[in-house]
């Protein structure tokens, strides 16, 4: 009876150490590919935040830009170089576009004030207020096309 339950017990242990060795290769094999996977998505983030960095688009409408001379204005930009020239588009029926012409030509001074306006909306939503005795508070209200008297 004794070599029975010495056979069963070096039976049990080696079901327990197979089982063991494949945990243990499962595990390894599931970080490798988890791995993989992670590096392959920072590197398809990376390419992306890259193109959007050279592709960047801005497109709406304002009235508050001076050039528009208070009528309602669309303007549709976008820049292929990292924003260093900005161009105006436009798209047909086929949604192809067509490259009008240098935004600083089209619409003068438009993106220096959107980069304004931009200023005072990251300002509204930190909820941070504006204070009219300041000088700096009023050029930067101005610069975004808003008159306070």
């Amino acid at each position: 009876m004794d070599d029975y339950r010495v056979a069963r017990l070096q039976r049990n242990l080696g079901i327990v150490f197979v089982l063991f060795i494949c945990s243990l290769i499962f595990g390894i094999a599931s970080a490798y590919f988890c791995k993989k996977t992670e590096d392959k998505l920072n590197r398809e983030i990376s390419r992306r935040e890259n193109t959007e960095k050279f592709m960047d688009s801005k497109s709406g409408g304002t009235r508050l830009w001076p050039g528009s001379h208070g009528e309602f204005i669309n303007y549709n930009l976008r820049t292929f170089d990292g924003g260093r020239t900005w161009y105006v588009v436009n798209y047909d029926h086929d949604f192809r576009m067509t490259i009008v012409g240098e935004s600083e030509k089209i619409y003068p001074g438009l993106l220096k004030h959107l980069d304004a306006l931009n200023v005072v909306e990251e300002r509204v939503v930190n909820k941070k207020t504006f204070d009219v005795k300041n000088k700096d508070d009023l050029k930067m209200l101005n610069d975004a096309g808003f008159s306070v008297k």
